[in-house]
């Protein structure tokens, strides 16, 4: 009798350990992904030379568009991905309105991170990066499973074995540098971070909330409401 009792609350006891490590996770998760503007610090920090960055990025959209986003991201990183969607879908329902310029920043602790961002540039010189780096964050779960040759032919690039020779090069390239720089002078610690027309973003964001801070710039306004603005 005693042998029961002992394994049943040995057995409550781990369930309740687990199901306190689960909840942490939990808010942990979603205490990224559900910030909002309104509710998140941005610091409305901003960068004066800002624009010395675009020579740098890979346009998407309308280079002449009055809102322009610069994205520092990394290939593997999973809220890069979301980030990347959410732009995306900013500039179908905004051509002319928003830019968006991709700027590579793979990280040390993504194992496919720079594999990737060599393989994007291949297929930039083949004018195919929009969709490669498109088709690397919609299966980014298959990196390291689905070879390079693989992404390259879905990605619309005929020359796939040019692509998984760039992957697997030791050598430099010399955007990918350029972009790492760059985002080391500006003291970037993470992906992704953005600026949107100069204004300094750490973290992603949705849809909406990329829609909202557009919206305001293109009125003059800071891209995120103050206190003092809140009423505007």
């Amino acid at each position: 009798m005693k042998d029961r009792l002992e394994r049943t609350l040995s057995v409550i006891l781990v369930g309740a350990a687990l199901a306190i490590a689960v909840g942490m996770v939990h808010r942990e998760f979603f205490a990224h992904t559900e910030q909002t503007p309104s509710s998140r610090d941005f610091g409305q920090t901003y960068e004066k030379n800002w624009m010395d960055l675009l020579a740098s990025g890979n346009p998407q959209g309308d280079t002449a568009a009055p809102v322009k986003i610069i994205e520092f991201s990394d290939l593997e990183c999973p809220f890069c991905r979301e980030l990347h969607k959410s732009l995306g879908e900013v500039l179908a329902a905004d051509p002319k309105g928003v830019v968006s310029y991709f700027v590579h920043y793979p990280t040390p602790g993504h194992r496919f991170a720079i594999p990737a961002a060599r393989a994007a540039e291949c297929a930039r010189s083949r004018g195919r990066f929009d969709q490669f780096v498109a088709l690397v964050f919609e299966k980014q779960d298959s990196l390291g499973l689905k070879s390079w040759g693989s992404f390259a032919h879905d990605a619309g690039l005929q020359d796939t074995t040019a692509i998984v020779k760039c992957a697997i090069a030791d050598g430099e390239v010399p955007r990918i540098v350029e972009n790492v720089a760059a985002g080391r002078k500006l003291n970037i610690r993470g992906t992704p971070t953005v600026f949107y027309n100069g204004w300094r973003v750490q973290g992603g964001a949705s849809t909406e909330e990329i829609k909202r801070i557009v919206d305001r710039l293109k009125k003059g306004s800071p891209p995120f409401a103050t206190a003092d603005s809140a009423n505007e």
